[in-house]
């Protein structure tokens, strides 16, 4: 999705002809640099460089050579976000980035109703594993458990006392 967090780098990557893929549904945002829906200024204080993303949809596909991404679009978290099954070495490993987790805030374009329908979409994938865009750098185990679990939680208390990273609270 179009966070500085997952793509802040994209324009000097882009400029070094690397694509970087971005959904339409938030490919404005980083087309523009918009510091809110980018959360470059509202959670990191900082700006967004523009770039011009490579577009990505619901069911493309990437050939790396021995492995194999399919994407799938999970909005919810933001209209753009999406998810990637990994397809290597005999394993489907869902690379879930903010859709499982991922913070919610109506200024970034979050939608509860579409969010839950991402949620039951990948409810209904065979996994073999799952990783997921903060808080782990390993595979987990378990997906369909972890993501019925992701399920049964999700929407039941927002938490309006968030501490964005880029204010050094003291307490």
């Amino acid at each position: 999705h179009g966070h500085f967090d997952h793509v802040g780098d994209g324009a000097r990557l882009s400029g070094l002809g690397v694509p970087v893929l971005v959904h339409r549904s938030d490919a404005a945002a980083v087309r523009i640099g918009d510091p809110v829906r980018t959360c470059a200024e509202t959670l990191y204080g900082t700006t967004f460089d523009a770039f011009e993303p490579d577009p990505v949809a619901d069911g493309d596909e990437l050939d790396l050579r021995g492995a194999r991404l399919q994407m799938i679009h999970t909005p919810g978290h933001t209209p753009g976000s999406v998810s990637v099954v990994a397809h290597v070495g005999g394993l489907r490993v869902l690379l879930a980035g903010d859709t499982l987790w991922g913070g919610f805030s109506a200024a970034i374009g979050s939608d509860e109703s579409v969010w839950r329908d991402s949620l039951e979409r990948l409810a209904g994938l065979e996994l073999d594993a799952l990783s997921f865009g903060h808080g782990i750098s390993r595979l987990l185990a378990d997906p369909a458990g972890r993501i019925a679990e992701a399920r049964q939680r999700f929407a039941t208390y927002f938490d309006p006392w968030f501490k964005p990273p880029k204010h050094p609270f003291r307490y």
